[in-house]
């Protein structure tokens, strides 16, 4: 699992991940699974809003297409008034309360876990 931090668009950035990737899948006999978080992991977050909204208390809309969204950890951190600002270290709770048919709607999650399905058939 890493970051892009950047667009889908960044051929530069999505070349030295991939290179990783392959360099890593080979220490485990080529059975990894790629998942590249386009921007960042928080991206996934943004997939399912509503959680997000109920759990900080925050009026985001939905989003079209995550992918698209630059810097979605900044934008997380601004939407959040008061005491109870997201900080990355929260990311474990939010993920258990994601509706995973939500975040679904990623492309790049929905691909990972078709892999991720495949591998298991």
């Amino acid at each position: 699992i890493r970051d892009l931090d950047g667009l889908k668009s960044n051929k530069h950035q999505l070349n030295i991940r991939k290179q990783y990737f392959t360099d890593s899948n080979s220490v485990v006999d080529k059975k990894g699974i790629y998942l590249l978080n386009i921007y960042e992991i928080e991206a996934l977050i943004l997939a399912d809003i509503v959680t997000f909204n109920a759990e900080y208390k925050t009026d985001l809309e939905a989003f079209e297409d995550v992918m698209e969204i630059e810097e979605p950890k900044e934008l997380l951190k601004i939407a959040v008034k008061g005491n109870n600002k997201y900080v990355e270290s929260h990311n474990p709770e939010i993920f258990e309360k994601l509706n995973f048919q939500q975040v679904l709607t990623c492309a790049y999650f929905k691909e990972f876990v078709g892999a991720f399905d495949e591998l298991l058939s």
